[in-house]
């Protein structure tokens, strides 16, 4: 394994994800964990990797990730230990980077402890763009809380396990964003309607205009966004005109709603976690909403269709919590149903780096660009079995170090 120093890869097969192209067999010179020179001229230094003519292409993103989410029990996890929670995350962590994901925007459950871990080298894992936790209203999605609980609305804001905290009114939405935002959040989250997990009927919708208002205006004051989980196509419409700049899930999304959210925001569908809590519909307790489970999924690739033609912009997420959270390569599978292989590659690259408002940084192999690589073969814009197959990457590069080698 390679130290994020200098580092050059040869006889490499550099992918453009802008236009699904591979190049001719050229170098890629690294330093200080970004590319700083990509030709067949650019210098080697004294750790150089072969790559033999094979494909290299950007780290993929998880622009929708749970990498607390060690069991399906959301309500639960408050109140288990956090240093059991931490320890569970550890191979969720692994994984996911083993797998080529050397990104992952957290939707809720992850905090600033977990980035230094990760970024200092103490846990293996991708780079991780936290939430801390996801505002909710009380009664809504996000507020797990049993019909005989009387804690106080925050009970859980402070609990590592928690995925949500829950504020009523203006006052507290703009208390809540703002403690997010001081404990270290890169973006905020608000359930802005019902959902799968908590059992709020998905056409709800949660939160005033005003509220959702207040939450963008704090996170646009320190330069970041609203992150929005809604399905219900009101609850999206909401959403946006009071300014979130990204959707979680979108799956009711309507030809309508769509055309208006087109280069407003961005849809981060999440069908890999719908289609894991199918395939175990029995061992979860699921068997007897087994069909409307399916028929989510369905609505799901609707959705991702009519955004397609609406021209709106279609992130890649997975939202896999539990024992789901093999299942990422059933994100792609489910997806190829209805985006091109192209299509696929771009919203796990160029589209998720401008979610995390990371372009030209992330999601692409160019120069001056963090040096988050990884090395397969084939050339999977054309053939998108490379990423349905489930099988892990010959390589993975983050910032320049080599954490995974197998070739």
């Amino acid at each position: 394994m390679s130290s994020a120093g200098t580092l050059s890869l040869t006889n490499c097969a550099v992918l453009d994800v802008r236009t699904g192209q591979l190049s001719e067999p050229t170098t890629i010179r690294v330093r200080e964990g970004r590319i700083r020179e990509i030709g067949p001229t650019a210098g080697t230094d004294d750790e150089t990797l072969d790559v033999k003519g094979r494909t290299v292409m950007p780290g993929l993103i998880d622009a929708h990730a749970h990498v607390m989410a060690s069991d399906l029990n959301l309500a639960g996890l408050p109140k288990e230990s956090a240093t059991l929670l931490t320890a569970r995350s550890i191979p969720i962590l692994r994984n996911l980077l083993m797998k080529g994901f050397t990104a992952a925007r957290d939707a809720g459950g992850a905090d600033w402890g977990l980035v230094e871990a990760v970024d200092t080298g103490l846990i293996p894992g991708p780079r991780l763009f936290i939430s801390g936790k996801g505002i909710a209203q009380t009664g809504g999605q996000g507020d797990f809380r049993a019909r005989n609980e009387v804690d106080l609305p925050d009970y859980c804001a402070h609990a590592l396990g928690s995925m949500s905290r829950v504020a009523d009114g203006v006052d507290q939405v703009r208390h809540a964003v703002r403690e997010e935002l001081r404990r270290g959040a890169h973006q905020i989250k608000i359930f802005a309607g019902g959902g799968i997990a908590g059992g709020v009927p998905l056409q709800y919708s949660h939160f005033t205009v005003e509220e959702i208002r207040a939450a963008v205006e704090e996170a646009r004051a320190v330069g970041t966004y609203v992150m929005a989980h809604a399905y219900a196509a009101e609850s999206i419409l909401r959403a946006v005109e009071a300014g979130a700049r990204t959707i979680e899930h979108g799956n009711l999304i309507t030809e309508e709603v769509a055309r208006q959210i087109a280069g407003r925001a961005y849809v981060v569908p999440t069908l890999s976690a719908l289609e894991g809590r199918f395939m175990h519909a029995d061992e979860l307790g699921l068997a007897p909403v087994r069909q409307r489970i399916r028929d989510a999924v369905d609505s799901g690739l609707r959705g991702i269709e009519i955004c397609r033609r609406a021209g709106v912009k279609v992130g890649f997420g997975s939202d896999l919590e539990g024992i789901i959270h093999p299942y990422h390569w059933l994100e792609f599978q489910l997806r190829s149903q209805v985006q091109s292989p192209l299509e696929l590659v771009q919203s796990a690259t160029l589209i998720n780096a401008e979610i995390l408002q990371m372009e030209g940084q992330l999601g692409v192999v160019e120069v001056d660009a963090l040096a988050d690589l990884v090395i397969i073969d084939g050339n999977p814009c054309e053939d998108a079995s490379i990423l349905i197959n489930d099988a892990r990457p010959l390589g993975v590069i983050k910032g320049g170090e080599v954490v995974r080698y197998d070739y």
